[in-house]
This record gives structure tokens, sequence and C-alpha cells, in this order.
């Protein structure tokens, strides 16, 4: 009789113990691997809804991001840099059907991580103007494919792949960023009417769209500029 209440108890706290290796594997499954988008997300379904081919839709893309919030409690602090034409997918449209002109543009997006579904976390961003620069691999997604009300691109990261640029590149790129806002030869795709008085921007100058708000020289790159751009990139 006691080797039989032995065994029932032992059985017990075998099923026990694999119970609660099970829900903690199950919590920290997403440190690891992509687990809403494996079980959240189909690619098929938000291509059969906005009509977009599956194939196009799911290719992975390598971008940088920023942590670039326009104000404290920012929903969406993230910016997405799109050097050229090629970077943005061909079925991303307009209001009037047509490919936006996203060329050096500092595009705003709503950042989820494939891993938890949510944005990376705002620690990610650490604490000097050299840090909250990233890249990954991810996939662009239509602004309504999560059933959001918003206009922003949905940019869903691969988690595996989010990578902090080091630091010799975050300093080369900055001054240049700030150079080429101040010239308007990149732009920031921030509606001023939000609500947010993002118009100081983080480089250190105050911009809008590229013009300058206040009476400021802006400085000349010179030969050690692009050197440091071609470095950057």
């Amino acid at each position: 009789m006691g080797t039989r209440e032995h065994d029932k108890y032992s059985k017990m706290l075998s099923l026990i113990m694999l119970g609660f290796v099970l829900v903690v594997g199950w919590i920290i499954l997403p440190l690891f691997a992509p687990l809403w988008r494996w079980t959240q997300f189909s690619f098929e379904d938000v291509a059969i809804v906005h009509n977009i081919p599956v194939e196009q839709l799911s290719q992975a893309q390598s971008r940088d991001f920023h942590f670039l919030p326009r104000a404290k409690g920012d929903p969406m602090p993230w910016v997405m840099l799109v050097r050229n034409e090629e970077e943005t997918p061909a079925w991303v449209k307009d209001a009037k059907g047509k490919k936006p002109d996203e060329y050096q543009t500092l595009v705003r997006v709503e950042l989820i991580n494939d891993r938890t579904g949510e944005s990376p976390s705002v620690l990610l961003k650490g604490g000097t103007q050299w840090d909250g620069w990233y890249q990954a691999q991810c996939w662009r997604l239509p602004a309504t494919a999560l059933g959001r009300s918003h206009t922003r691109p949905i940019v869903m990261v691969n988690g595996g792949t989010w990578q902090a640029w080091d630091l010799g590149k975050a300093k080369s790129w900055i001054p240049i960023m700030r150079s080429r806002l101040r010239r308007g030869e990149w732009i920031r795709d921030d509606d001023p009417d939000m609500g947010f008085d993002w118009r100081h921007d983080p480089f250190g100058d105050k911009v809008l769209n590229g013009e300058l708000l206040e009476d400021e020289e802006p400085e000349e790159e010179g030969a050690e500029g692009e050197s440091a751009e071609a470095s950057a990139e």
C-alpha cells in the first residue's frame, strides 16, 4: 500500500513539474523564437485581404531604424530610413493610388517585433545621441493589416536579426543626417498637425521637413563628411 501511495505522489509531482516547465517554456519562448508570427499572423491572409502578391509581402528586407519620438509618450517613436526608391515595395500606394516618393526619407512607422507582436522596448534606445540606431530584417505591411485605424506603415521586424549599429557607424552618420535634413536632401514624413511638438530635431537642429526654423547657416560636409557617409552606408 505504501509503495502504491508513493508511486501516486511521484506521478503527481512529475505532472506538476512538467506543467511548470511547459508554462515557463511558453513564457520565455518569445525571447528565442517568433512565437507571435507563428501563431497570430498570416502573410497569406493579409495578402488576400489587401490584394497584394503574397511573394512580395512575405519577402524580408534589411532596413535601418532609429528611435525618434515626436514627444514624450509617442505611440510610434520609430522611423525607418528609406534611402532609395527600390526600398519602397511595389505594392505600396498613396491615397491617389500611386507609389509614394520616399526617396531619402525618415518614414514614421509602427514597429512590431515578430516574437511578441509589440513594439521593441524603449529601453533599447540607450542614453546618448549615438544610441537608438538599429538594423534588422523586416517585412513591411499595410497600415490596416492588423486592424489599426492609423495610416502609418506597419513594419514587422525579425527579432532574431535586431542589431544595434556600432558606435563608429552612428557617430559618422549622425552629422551627415543633421546636415542633409537642414539642406532638405533628407526629409521626415511626419504630419505637423498631429498634436506633437516634434519640430526640434534630436540630431541638434530645429527643422521642419528639411527647412530651418531659425536663421542658421548649415555647415559644409566636405570630403570628410562624404567619406563618413560612405562608411556609414
